[in-house]
């Protein structure tokens, strides 16, 4: 150590806290946090765990393993009731009402991760295997193989090793994943379509632009079955299935799949579909808590969307014609459909036109609310745990709501009803 950090040190080892002190982790000065967090017994632990350890470290080897099945937000949540119950009601109550809650929440925890089991088995894959992908064909098409026999046996590798979920992971793990997911789409399309061309023009010299068309599609097709492996869905998936992709749709669907950015905003998407759904299983998400979202999502959104406003206020257009006559980017964003108020305004707008022309046609309104029945809600609405929850994320529950409407179309078709107007979906509560 240099001279200069030997005092910082010392100074800090005469201030620090000690955990006899009962100090928490936001009671420490703020150029001692660094110091604080680098201490062995405060490894791997966010501050309000540090905080929790702080005030109790007798039951820290069972509490930190409970806080280490959870991402770091539902963690936290425990962290901060457990320290407020060790103050209200000492150390060894405040851990049974852990252990008691865990063994109540790890169950719908379970559920959760089952529907999310197959995209973490190929992220298990050791890096060394991966890189071969730029390297060397023959074996990256090798560890393709190998990467989708463990895409389609995802639970039981998910079972046995406890592999690394999406929620977990950072936004440059994220990033590195992107990248080599599409690199080994890129090896995949290499050797599907490329190689195999070569092949058949040696086979057979009189090939059209329609069987190269058709050995497009198969390569596509397959790609689509990989993506909905990995629980992420492919451009174009539903022609592709069905078979009526145009060569547009092809080419550019296939440049997607080996597109870096294209498969992070897949991943993040997925990230934050997966916190949020383990927040609705731990009741994170319901009247109690603000309802709705929980507060993490609610925060992250409202960072974002003060990064655009930045983002917006910092710009401003220019007229190359008249370069003196110059306007606020975010002023002009105001006056857009962009902005929320005015896109509310415009449906309201559109509402009152299709009620004149319903009251023109002599036509009746109807306001009809569909609802999803009880195993679609993680919460009671007492603020208990619903028993019959069958650990759907709203995004399965939208699905449900959608084939409903379906049936209430067809049904209206049959009899020669034709409806019109507008169809919103409302979030619930939890």
């Amino acid at each position: 150590l240099s001279d200069e950090e030997a005092v910082s040190m010392n100074i800090a080892s005469c201030v620090m806290p000690s955990v006899e002190d009962g100090v928490a982790v936001s009671d420490v000065p703020a150029g001692l946090v660094t110091l604080f967090e680098v201490l062995p017994e405060n490894k791997g632990k966010t501050p309000v765990q540090q905080a929790v350890f702080a005030l109790d470290p007798e039951y820290h080897a069972e509490r930190q393993a409970i806080f280490n099945h959870y991402p770091q937000a539902i963690a936290d949540f425990f962290a901060k009731a457990t320290q407020k119950r060790i103050k209200t009601y000492g150390s060894k109550a405040a851990h049974e009402w852990l252990l008691e809650t865990h063994a109540r929440k790890i169950h719908r925890v379970k559920m959760v991760m089952q529907q999310y089991a197959d995209i973490f088995a190929l992220f298990r894959a050791p890096t060394s295997e991966l890189r071969q992908l730029e390297e060397e064909e023959e074996k990256a098409l090798r560890a393709l193989k190998n990467l989708v026999e463990r895409l389609e046996h995802g639970q039981a590798i998910f079972d046995k090793h406890q592999l690394t979920p999406l929620c977990y992971l950072e936004q440059d793990q994220l990033r590195d994943y992107a990248e080599k997911l599409s690199t080994m789409f890129f090896k995949y399309f290499e050797e599907r379509i490329e190689k195999k061309w070569a092949e058949m023009k040696q086979a057979c010299e009189d090939l059209t632009e329609e069987d190269g068309f058709m050995l497009m599609k198969s390569a596509y097709l397959q790609a689509v079955k990989m993506c909905e492996l990995m629980h992420i869905p492919a451009p174009h998936a539903k022609k592709a299935r069905k078979g009526k992709l145009s060569i547009a749709e092809l080419s550019n669907g296939a440049l997607q799949l080996i597109a870096d950015n294209w498969w992070l905003r897949k991943l993040r998407t997925a990230a934050k579909r997966m916190r949020e759904h383990l927040a609705i299983a731990m009741g994170l998400v319901s009247s109690f808590h603000g309802g709705y979202v929980s507060n993490e999502r609610l925060n992250y959104f409202l960072q974002q969307r003060q990064k655009m406003y930045d983002f917006l206020r910092s710009r401003i257009i220019i007229n190359v014609a008249n370069e003196e006559e110059q306007k606020s980017l975010f002023d002009i964003w105001l006056k857009t459909q962009a902005n929320p108020s005015i896109k509310r305004l415009e449906l309201m707008n559109r509402m009152r036109g299709f009620e004149n022309m319903a009251k023109e046609d002599g036509d009746e309104g109807v306001f009809v609310t569909l609802t999803a029945p009880s195993k679609y809600h993680a919460m009671l609405k007492s603020g208990g745990q619903n028993p019959k929850w069958n650990g759907c994320a709203p995004y399965h529950t939208q699905q449900y709501l959608v084939g409903v409407w379906a049936k209430i179309r067809a049904e209206l078709k049959r009899r020669e009803i034709k409806p019109y107007g507008f169809r919103i979906a409302e979030p619930h509560a939890d």
